[in-house]
């Protein structure tokens, strides 16, 4: 496990080997806890997204920004099938590329009664931020290269599967705690480039 600050330098903060055998929900608490993280916006990838990973971030104080596996049962894909394109309610773009997104589910916030106590905010989060983009440029590309092997005859592909698996090409969907607009959570997140660079800079040099 590896975890890299993006603020106030960018740069590898905490890191440790982990047997094969631990189960994730064990290597995250030990990682909270050794690493001493507060006040921080966790960047994560698609495998600490499961529903006890997120009970302990909330239950540490840790805000995050992770992305869901496509087949999550939290995204809902019917919109997308039925109406395609006109189902996403804004875009923007990003290096040059457009990006659709589609708010499945907004944070809903409630207000506690009476005046708070010291210390304790006078609200409490009770749902996630989950939303899902679409990059065009990567939808083609996903569509090109599963046509390819389709043509090619390759085995499990068909264009029975592939109109099933279409609505969610090219997508991406997030899901946080943070309260940002559709355009910021997304440029946040893929500051996480940073950290795949920097690895695969690290592991050249361990190669070399």
């Amino acid at each position: 496990l590896y975890c890299f600050s993006l603020n106030p330098n960018k740069m590898p903060v905490y890191f440790k080997a982990n047997a094969g055998d631990k189960t994730d929900i064990a290597v995250i608490r030990d990682a909270i806890r050794e690493a001493g993280t507060r006040n921080v916006i966790m960047i994560a990838d698609k495998g600490f997204g499961s529903d006890s990973n997120f009970r302990i971030y909330k239950e540490n104080g840790i805000d995050y920004i992770v992305p869901l596996k496509r087949n999550d049962g939290c995204i809902d894909y019917s919109g997308i099938e039925k109406n395609g394109i006109r189902a996403y309610t804004g875009t923007f773009t990003f290096n040059g590329r457009s990006i659709f997104y589609l708010v499945q589910q907004d944070i809903e916030i409630e207000k506690k009664r009476g005046r708070p106590k010291e210390g304790e905010k006078n609200y409490t989060v009770k749902k996630d931020l989950i939303i899902t983009y679409m990059d065009q440029t990567m939808k083609t590309k996903e569509i090109g290269d599963y046509s390819r092997r389709m043509s090619s005859g390759r085995a499990g592909y068909s264009l029975e599967d592939l109109q099933k698996k279409e609505s969610a090409m090219g997508t991406l969907t997030l899901r946080s705690c943070v309260d940002l607009e559709p355009q910021k959570l997304y440029e946040t997140y893929k500051e996480r480039e940073i950290i795949e660079d920097a690895n695969k800079a690290y592991k050249h040099v361990l190669d070399n």
